[in-house]
């Protein structure tokens, strides 16, 4: 079985990451899969991803394309699957139309699977797990920038325990939820600190409008926890790394159809905490994470973003169960227990697990 993948190589997304983690462990399990480069020279890991261009007359027999649903268009005259999420309990019937267009429609959680059979999508819709190059984030340990290296070094040494958030910085991932949690449960403590990775591609916002809201939180609740922000469009196994400062990864996000920081951090045998809805749940492992009391609300249109709007529910986590949730993480801490974790997380997600495998014999019975 041969697999042809069209994605946004150049893309600093989630699809485009989840694109390179597929492919990569399609091909260490012995099924050839590779990608259009669309005349691109420059891509995010090309030194890996690289082996993997399709070369003209490469023989296929089935096509993953994965990207949003009004990018589809069907390549070549073999069965094209649209691999997609949502983000939101409904998508737009702009996005229906899209879909019902592919022969099939693969999602990466059952929160997203429900989201597009919910607002009238025909075609099959199956859920297809991603796994996580577990070994590449397990042994990343660089930091390019000394400037960021060093303040890394000086906020772990001054902080007793940290909480790392990563993830672009939009109303999505609910960082007004976390700001707002982390200052007033640990306003007293000096040494509890939130490490917050994050960039704006869109520009709406800048280090400087990020650094008032914080001020602005903060001074809420007379808050003498430290955040620290980094601010930047980091390469991969940089942002790997950070997870090695930290003690445990929170992110109160509003809607995900995946979450793949998430995943990142059990990776690394992190105490995660998450809403208790979102697709983020499907890869929760229980002796992990810990999930937060969350609700569905109405969604809203912003700037940057044009796929949500007042007729979608989206995710709204309760702040004060946050709160209790963060604090209990502190006392509850138990490097024993989050080791067991990890290598349950490893046996589904890595390359040698059975998301992957599951994944295969998908695409055997689709192509049949």
């Amino acid at each position: 079985m041969n697999i042809l993948w069209i994605y946004g190589l150049t893309e600093s997304s989630g699809y485009a990451r989840n694109s390179r983690e597929f492919i990569k462990a399609l091909n260490a399990n012995g099924v050839t899969t590779k990608f259009l480069s669309l005349g691109h020279s420059k891509y995010p890991e090309k030194a890996i991803m690289g082996k993997w261009e399709a070369e003209t007359g490469y023989s296929y027999d089935l096509v993953v394309q994965n990207c949003v649903p009004p990018a589809f268009k069907k390549f070549g005259n073999k069965k094209n699957i649209l691999m997609t999420v949502a983000e939101t309990d409904s998508v737009s019937q702009e996005w229906v139309k899209c879909c019902n267009t592919a022969d099939e429609v693969w999602t990466m959680s059952y929160y997203s699977q429900a989201a597009f059979i919910h607002s009238g999508v025909t075609v099959p819709v199956r859920v297809v797990l991603m796994p996580i190059d577990i070994q590449a984030i397990q042994s990343a340990g660089r930091i390019k920038s000394p400037e960021i290296a060093e303040q890394l070094n000086k906020f772990r040494a001054k902080c007793s325990f940290i909480f790392m958030a990563n993830s672009e910085w939009t109303p999505r991932k609910g960082w007004d939820i976390l700001l707002h949690s982390f200052c007033k449960v640990f306003a007293p403590y000096e040494d509890i600190g939130l490490m917050i990775k994050t960039c704006c591609f869109s520009g709406v916002e800048t280090s400087q409008s990020m650094a008032r809201l914080v001020k602005q939180i903060k001074e809420q609740y007379d808050a003498k926890c430290p955040v620290f922000i980094i601010n930047d469009v980091m390469d991969i196994e940089d942002v790997w790394t950070l997870y090695k400062f930290a003690d445990a990864f929170v992110l109160p996000s509003r809607g995900e159809g995946c979450g793949i920081p998430f995943l990142e951090a059990m990776s690394m045998g992190l105490p995660t905490v998450m809403p208790s809805h979102g697709g983020q749940v499907d890869y929760a492992n229980d002796m992990l994470c810990t999930r937060v009391k969350s609700y569905l609300r109405p969604a809203h249109r912003f700037p940057h973003n044009p796929n949500y709007d007042e007729t979608m529910l989206w995710i709204e986590t309760d702040q004060n169960e946050l709160s209790d949730k963060l604090m209990s993480v502190i006392m509850n801490h138990n490097k024993e227990r989050n080791e067991l974790g990890r290598g349950q997380f490893i046996e589904t997600f890595s390359y040698d697990g059975t998301a992957i495998k599951d994944f295969i014999k998908i695409a055997e019975v689709v192509i049949k």
